[in-house]
């Protein structure tokens, strides 16, 4: 979905003192400004710091969150399990957690956040796109069961080894550049593999 086909935001004048407390205006959007019947909400760049409650929403099957100021992910995802695309980039998390009943997501992205570990979307296991760019990872570990995997980025982390992806059979990109990995190994089985980009000169284009 572009964002060209969603809906311009008006920001409303925010007179709670809660989001005011360091001279900034917070959460600036009004979600009477979607009816409850809408398949895509746009929060990008509102200084959302605490995701709002979405329940009403029966529908929604996108959702962006970026460049916000949230520092976890809270309970009012849960019950938006008819998502299939959320963006929750260039925030401040640092753990994955509360996404667990979005099992029809099919594209998550959390790329530009403070998250040192993979967890908590073993039971997302429509994905096809997963965004984790620009984070402190390590170690690639927690997507054994993401099986329809097509496209996996992971640059700008700390991740040593290629490891634990050798399973994803229907993987057809894989971004691991800006990392600190010395070798291209268990990848044998990557037989759909079209673009692997690694860190500088280890970048591969298979046809």
């Amino acid at each position: 979905m572009s964002q060209e086909d969603l809906p311009d935001i008006v920001a409303p004048t925010n007179d709670n003192p809660d989001d005011t407390e360091d001279g900034f205006e917070r959460n600036l959007f009004d979600l009477n400004e979607w009816q409850e019947d809408e398949a895509a909400i746009n929060l990008i760049q509102r200084r959302v710091d605490k995701i709002p409650d979405l329940s009403r929403f029966k529908q929604l099957e996108y959702l962006s969150l970026r460049q916000n100021l949230l520092l976890q992910i809270n309970e009012n995802l849960a019950p938006l399990t008819t998502l299939t695309e959320l963006e929750i980039s260039d925030n401040q998390l640092e753990v994955i957690e509360g996404l667990e009943t979005l099992i029809n997501l099919q594209t998550l992205d959390l790329g530009y956040n403070r998250i040192r570990k993979i967890e908590g979307i073993d039971k997302l296991v429509k994905l096809e796109k997963l965004y984790l760019v620009h984070n402190k990872i390590s170690k690639i570990e927690g997507i054994d069961t993401l099986v329809k995997l097509k496209f996996l980025e992971l640059g700008d982390n700390k991740i040593k080894q290629i490891e634990n992806i050798n399973h994803l059979t229907d993987l057809e990109a894989l971004y691991i550049g800006k990392n600190k990995i010395k070798k291209i190994e268990n990848i044998d089985n990557l037989k759909k593999l079209r673009v692997l980009s690694l860190p500088v000169s280890f970048f591969l284009i298979y046809s």
